[in-house]
């Protein structure tokens, strides 16, 4: 869905921000942007639409020819 695809560039992008700075800095950065990417594919699995199963396929026997002579 549209919305589903939405949340995924919004979750590339932000995988793609750099962190810079200090070092108490980096480490909220790190983890603030570890749980909204999170939080982002969580929330695409929701809004996105579920896949329909496929149906089994029957198993079948293979035939097995009769041996000759037995």
């Amino acid at each position: 869905s549209e919305a589903a695809k939405l949340l995924r560039q919004a979750r590339a992008r932000l995988n793609k921000v750099k962190i810079e700075g200090h070092s108490d800095l980096q480490q909220f950065l790190r983890r603030s942007r570890r749980q909204i990417s999170k939080g982002l594919t969580d929330a695409e699995r929701r809004v996105r639409p579920k896949r329909k199963k496929t149906a089994r396929k029957k198993a079948t026997r293979k035939t097995v020819p009769a041996r000759a002579g037995s």
